[in-house]
């Protein structure tokens, strides 16, 4: 994804507000600028899971470190169709057409 190139949001369209509300799921907007690493972490301390019938231990103390699920990701600045500014998570939007 770079600037200028034409996305759609998929992800976390809420219908009672701007700009999902006008548009519905077709909402198409313009990447106006990139804010690289803003979301998200690369790591985080987890706990593997107690089976059934054994013993009751300490879930407060991690149990070792390991990649999260999204990893880190990217603040994208977008104005969308209809004249609407939003933040957006770069895992919510597809890029649909380069902009060049």
């Amino acid at each position: 994804m770079q600037i200028s190139d034409l996305v759609r949001k998929y992800i976390g369209c809420d219908m009672r507000h701007e700009p999902w509300k006008s548009h519905g799921l077709e909402s198409t907007g313009i990447v106006v600028r990139i804010d690289k690493d803003f979301y998200g972490a690369g790591s985080a301390f987890k706990t593997h899971p107690t089976d059934r019938g054994n013993a009751i231990r300490d879930r407060r103390s991690p149990d070792f470190i390991a990649k999260t699920a999204r990893g880190i990701r990217d603040r994208v600045f977008v104005f969308w169709q209809g004249e609407h500014w939003t933040y957006e998570d770069s895992y919510d939007l597809k890029v649909i057409e380069d902009g060049g």
